[in-house]
């Protein structure tokens, strides 16, 4: 392999679950940037790509491209036979290689992306141009401290030099610490449940440039908290299968279980949403499904007698299970007093009977001799 410059922080073996292929080999896919309110059809290899954001900074020792052929081997190779694992509904349990397979390759979406880096240097930008105002304000010099506790003195004939210096110790350490993190991540969720759920054709499932999401007990985004224990994971696979990853609070050990269930249109549309909400300023889709997206949200977000009713159960089951995962972090256990009572009064008023991951806890319950 050569020296890979445009890299792909979602790799092309993913991106083809969103996309039709057409002649010479080409896959396209509807996509639409944040700001804007033109949908471009444009091929994989256009999108989720950034140059050299895997390649290590020249005066870097060894292969500065190791990163990039480490993720081409280790997940976008494989990612069709994982792919081809979670879709396959004889599939109900996994051996521990492939669930770690699954897991390494899935969550690898969430580490890899330039979210965290991106980040970083926005908050640095924002402090060294205000640093740039100061100086042509008067000031001499501005004293300060990075976030590696160097020292630095900056002046105007400097300042961009050291810009771009910390902009170089940023990506290092995204580079080394995003690796590591990502393969403890890997070990923590192996006693996590995983289901595979299946929405109707007529709302179909869209991606974007952040397709992975991480979400805490209150179902809002926990980026900055990933090994909270309540946290479930979530991503659409395509455009009719979506992937959940259960919390470790409510693990049973080690489960090599895959779960399969069916969710309807709304919560289809749901999950579009929220996949709209949180991507870093791109979402994507199977050509005429980001259209159809936004045709969705205004036809179900309509004040109608049906939307009304469903938008309660909605709301009531996620505002229950909120509340029961917030007692099991604060007691420390979904077998507490507490946590029990809670899972008592959700069962009691009916609104997850059709949940399979309810009927899951509930079925663990009993196999502990607690009855509900």
């Amino acid at each position: 392999m050569g020296a890979p410059k445009h890299q792909h922080f979602i790799p092309k073996s993913f991106l083809k679950q969103f996309a039709t292929k057409a002649e010479e080999g080409r896959y396209l896919v509807d996509t639409l940037m944040r700001g804007s309110d033109e949908i471009k059809t444009l091929t994989t290899t256009q999108v989720c790509v950034q140059k050299n954001i895997y390649t290590f900074p020249p005066e870097t020792p060894g292969d500065r491209f190791s990163l990039e052929k480490r993720y081409a081997s280790e997940v976008d190779d494989i990612y069709p036979s994982v792919y081809n694992l979670l879709i396959d509904t004889e599939l109900t349990s996994l051996s521990k290689e492939q669930k770690r397979s699954v897991l390494n390759t899935i969550l690898s979406l969430y580490f890899r992306t330039p979210f965290f880096l991106n980040d970083e240097n926005e908050k640095l930008d924002k402090s060294f141009d205000g640093f740039n105002d100061r100086l042509n304000s008067g000031d001499d010099i501005i004293e300060y401290i990075d976030e590696w506790n160097e020292a630095h003195v900056i002046n105007m004939e400097n300042i961009e030099e050291i810009r771009a210096a910390l902009k170089v110790k940023n990506k290092l350490f995204f580079l080394d610490n995003h690796l590591e993190q990502w393969k403890r991540f890997v070990d923590y969720k192996m006693e996590c449940g995983i289901e595979v759920m299946e929405v109707p054709a007529e709302v179909p499932l869209i991606s974007s440039d952040n397709p992975v999401l991480i979400l805490g007990p209150d179902s809002k985004p926990n980026p900055h908290n990933i090994f909270d224990q309540h946290n479930i994971i979530e991503i659409a696979l395509d455009r009719k299968h979506y992937l959940v990853i259960y919390p470790n609070a409510v693990s049973e050990g080690e489960r090599l279980e895959l779960r399969r269930g069916k969710r309807d249109k709304r919560f289809a549309a749901g999950v579009n949403l929220r996949t709209e909400e949180t991507s870093d300023g791109r979402i994507l889709g199977y050509p005429g499904d980001v259209k159809a997206h936004f045709e969705s949200q205004k036809a179900l977000g309509a004040h109608t007698e049906e939307n009304i009713k469903d938008f309660k159960n909605i709301r009531d089951k996620a505002t229950g299970l909120a509340e029961l995962f917030i007692i099991a972090k604060k007691t420390g256990s979904m077998f507490s007093k507490e946590s029990i009572a809670k899972a008592k009064e959700i069962k009691d008023s009916g609104i997850m009977d059709n949940d399979d991951a309810f009927k899951k806890l509930m079925g663990t319950y009993s196999a502990m001799g607690i009855k509900l």
